[in-house]
């Protein structure tokens, strides 16, 4: 999956999912190299659906694996729509909508080397419609 370029960009990845739907089993699981410490990093939820995603927002969790075996959990709504506009927050060409959605700004990560993200969503809808890919970017702060 392509998504806009940015000079910034440290690392991205994202899944196709099966059926055009996110189950909860279904974790998307990512490895990426942090390069150092001192840096300050955003992390987006990279996501491409259709017209078929009921919601304004997803809500998900985000699992962070370090290096020394450290972890960490992060619980977040993200919105991807505008109820009152009635429009998405995502660029839509007809019926695919592309998006970066942000889940983390402004942060440091403690450890260098190979990290591990592991995302799943928490909606009560399962599985959700109309979701075809998914993944995570990080970019270095300028």
């Amino acid at each position: 999956m392509a998504w806009a370029c940015s000079p910034n960009r440290v690392f991205e990845q994202a899944e196709s999912l099966p059926k055009q739907q996110w189950a909860y089993g279904d974790t998307i699981w990512v490895e990426a190299t942090i390069p150092d410490t001192t840096s300050t990093y955003d992390l987006y939820l990279a996501i491409r659906h259709n017209q078929e995603y009921p919601f304004s927002n997803l809500w998900i969790h985000l699992q962070t694996f370090y290096p020394s075996g450290k972890a960490g959990l992060l619980k977040k709504e993200l919105l991807i729509g505008n109820n009152e506009a009635q429009s998405w927050e995502t660029d839509c060409l007809q019926d695919i909508c592309n998006g970066l959605l942000p889940i983390v700004e402004g942060i440091t990560f403690s450890e260098k080397g190979e990290v591990r993200f592991a995302l799943t969503h928490i909606m009560r809808t399962n599985p959700l419609p109309g979701i075809m890919d998914v993944g995570l970017r990080i970019e270095r702060q300028p």
